[in-house]
């Protein structure tokens, strides 16, 4: 009887032994996503991954049980979402190039394009990447894209919820231009280019790297406004230089090419991406002895109803 007890007594401190690291998931561990810093008319998307230790997964709910044995610890909790126009390899998220053999532009604008690098080291614009990696050319249709990097420190003896507050990471651009002067009319096109814009992010740093640039073209409104807008992944670099590109009727006269700083006008942009930034400007014409000439006055911020992130 009395080996019989021994025996018994011997399993328990066992058993017991084996109950150091104590599982979680009987205990009900939830991730909960909160996405209310976005822009509005952006709507939260279907699905994200998450990545929390050795856990990885896809999750189709704001708020969902994590099944997953998980030791007493603090890990290191990753959550993005697919989208278009980016690619994720760890926290490195990064845009993609503008495809060549995507819907040609207008024959005026591939012609810029084409020209582009060689005009700006004439007219000494290089100088705003030199020094800096630059990453060419990129899409501005990116897709609405949330992050969030934090530690979770998971704990024992119940439920527990972990609740991951979701950044944007996608900002909307919008420049709206109004031509002025005699030859407003024969205006047939506008383009333009902004350089210093980010190909990378680590959203767990929250670093911006590799000046690039992007290119849009502008459509005319009903008002006689020409109106643009795209999608950054944020800016870098020691500058930003926007370059409007005007087009002719009849190229009557050659293509005008006029270039702004916007670097101090796109300082906080990284910062607050959920506000859509709306910038206006007029293009002044003045009389000259080769006709005329013209110039982009200061682009100020535009607060216009009615305009939201699309």
């Amino acid at each position: 009887m009395k080996k019989i007890l021994i025996l018994a007594a011997g399993l328990a401190l066992s058993f017991s032994s084996c109950r150091i690291y104590d599982p979680l998931n009987e205990a009900g561990l939830v991730l909960t996503t909160e996405w209310s810093e976005r822009s509005e008319g952006v709507t939260v998307p279907e699905s994200y991954n998450v990545e929390l230790g050795d856990y990885s997964a896809t999750h189709t709910e704001a708020a969902q049980k994590i099944d997953h044995p998980f030791t007493r610890d603090t890990y290191r909790l990753h959550i993005w979402n697919p989208t278009q126009g980016v690619k994720v390899d760890g926290t490195v998220v990064t845009v993609m190039d503008l495809e060549e053999e995507q819907e040609p532009q207008r024959r005026s604008l591939a012609d810029a394009r084409e020209n582009l690098a060689g005009m700006r080291e004439r007219r000494n614009l290089a100088g705003t990447r030199q020094g800096e990696e630059y990453g060419g050319l990129l899409t501005g249709n990116i897709g609405w894209l949330f992050t969030s990097a934090m530690d979770a420190d998971i704990q024992g003896g119940g439920a527990q919820e972990i609740v991951a507050p979701m950044s944007q990471q996608v900002g909307e651009l919008t420049f709206i231009i109004e031509p002025t002067g005699e030859n407003a009319d024969r205006i047939d096109g506008i383009a333009g280019t902004l350089t210093g814009a980010a190909k990378k992010l680590d959203f767990d740093t929250g670093k911006h790297s590799v000046s690039s640039e992007v290119q849009f073209d502008f459509e005319k409104n009903a008002d006689g406004k020409w109106q643009a807008s795209t999608r950054l992944l944020g800016v870098t670099g020691t500058s930003q230089i926007m370059s409007v590109w005007i087009f002719f009727a009849e190229n009557r006269p050659d293509v005008i090419v006029l270039d702004s700083d916007m670097t101090e006008t796109l300082a906080g942009f990284n910062t607050n991406k959920k506000t859509p930034v709306v910038l206006g400007t007029q293009i002044v014409e003045t009389p000259s002895e080769a006709g005329f000439t013209s110039t982009i006055d200061n682009w100020e911020r535009i607060e216009r109803e009615g305009i939201t992130a699309e």
